[in-house]
């Protein structure tokens, strides 16, 4: 082997070593002091106004063509039938309060982890309503997590799906939306992030619906 060669060699050797070292697993007898802890905290508290903050997802939301509605908690029932009026048949999870529903004349079927309903029942509804865990307004991401969220397959198989998103669980950024789920004990629970309706552009970069989940998504924003 040439000296450049072996030099070489040796040069990669050590930063291996020193990086392994960095990790924590420096070696016997080394008393350099070890490296700076690297700080995680970066972007992630915003001063960014609530109105800001809300804009921000509305935005997003409609960019990728789903729709964005503000209710009070009394005007929740009637805007649910609304945006349900030519839904037959709909499936939630058990632990939404049947009030949401008291205006909503489409048959209500309620699944639960307890309780499942099978998989045929569930592809053969027309709509699904969910709650969410927290919601990021700088992705536009609806973070499904939680009894109310429902189980997963509920959240897929109907063609539309309407999510109420409570106003105080919309944060700015996605740290902070993980700092909420590790305080909410939700962050090692399953959970699906939605970003808008169902859609790809995969083929001829032509953005199609309803690939892989619901093809409408509506998003009402529930004011506390």
């Amino acid at each position: 082997m040439s000296s450049a060669a072996s030099s070489a060699k040796a040069d990669i050797l050590g930063r291996i070593r020193a990086a392994y070292d960095h990790a924590g697993t420096r070696a016997q007898g080394d008393n350099t002091a070890p490296p700076e802890t690297i700080p995680r905290d970066y972007r992630h508290r915003s001063s960014a106004e609530r109105t800001e903050i809300l804009d921000a997802l509305t935005d997003r939301l409609e960019d990728y063509d789903a729709t964005v509605t503000s209710s009070s908690r009394d005007e929740l029932p009637k805007t649910i039938a609304r945006l349900l009026q030519n839904a037959q048949s709909i499936v939630t999870p058990a632990e939404l309060p049947e009030q949401w529903f008291a205006e909503t004349s489409a048959r209500r079927l309620v699944d639960s982890v307890a309780d499942p309903l099978g998989t045929e029942d569930i592809d053969a509804v027309d709509a699904v309503v969910t709650s969410s865990g927290v919601t990021i307004a700088d992705t536009g991401t609806i973070v499904l997590v939680g009894p109310e969220s429902g189980r997963r397959i509920i959240t897929l198989l109907p063609d539309h799906h309407v999510v109420v998103v409570p106003v105080s669980s919309v944060v700015h950024l996605v740290p902070e939306a993980i700092s909420r789920l590790v305080e909410q004990g939700q962050a090692d629970q399953p959970m699906t992030l939605v970003s808008g309706p169902s859609a790809t552009v995969d083929i001829e970069l032509i953005r199609v619906h309803g690939v892989h989940g619901p093809r409408n998504l509506d998003v009402i924003l529930l004011e506390d």
